[in-house]
């Protein structure tokens, strides 16, 4: 009986050619890692700015003069602080231009506000005449503008000597131009001269009656 390893001529059976071996499958094969990077800075952008609405003045003149009396009277609040007992300054010592809408100054008084507001700011109103039912005072209006000066009110050390001086100086002016006195001088009275007595003897003649 002959093995199955022999070929039919009697030579040995060749052994079976080996097989390759098999493709790995892909959940077998390494994955390759990406080489590190480096992180990349984004720039910020800033976002776009959006264009900014002009400011529409108010068309109400009133509402635009109580703007400018709180302007004012800021400007006195900084001012105030480095000028104690001062004389009761004016727009101009505040380097201001203080018009109204109606083309006259604004004023500044230290005497016609109420007691509990250092100083007050006046306008003469649309017609210009200080004094009317139209002026238009900083106490009047709202707190916006009152809290700024709120206080007693404002007083000067400097005040009263000017005024004394003012007043010194119209005395003197009113005062009438005196003249030198001039003493009387009564009219001269004629003098008398009483008349020499005559000797007994004497005639009119003054000689001698008697040799």
């Amino acid at each position: 009986m002959h093995s199955s390893s022999e070929s039919p001529g009697g030579s040995p059976a060749a052994p079976p050619a080996a097989r390759p071996p098999a493709a790995p499958t892909i959940g077998q094969l390494p994955v390759p890692r990406p080489p590190p990077t480096e992180p990349i800075a984004v720039p910020t952008v800033a976002p776009a700015r959006q264009p900014t609405q002009p400011v529409t003045p108010p068309t109400d003149p009133r509402v635009l003069l109580g703007m400018q009396m709180k302007a004012v009277l800021t400007r006195f609040a900084d001012w105030s602080r480095d000028h104690a007992s001062a004389p009761c300054p004016d727009s101009a010592t505040l380097g201001l231009v203080a018009i109204d809408p109606w083309g006259h100054p604004i004023e500044l008084t230290c005497t016609d506000q109420p007691a509990d507001q250092v100083i007050g700011a006046t306008s003469a109103g649309p017609d210009g005449i200080a004094g009317n039912d139209d002026d238009v005072t900083s106490w009047a209006l709202g707190r916006e503008v009152t809290h700024l000066v709120r206080g007693a009110r404002w007083t000067s050390t400097q005040a009263p000597a000017v005024r004394r001086s003012n007043e010194r100086s119209s005395a003197r002016d009113h005062e009438p131009a005196m003249t030198p006195a001039t003493p009387a001088i009564s009219p001269a009275s004629p003098t008398r001269t009483k008349p020499r007595a005559l000797p007994s003897d004497a005639g009119t003649d003054d000689i001698p009656a008697r040799r």
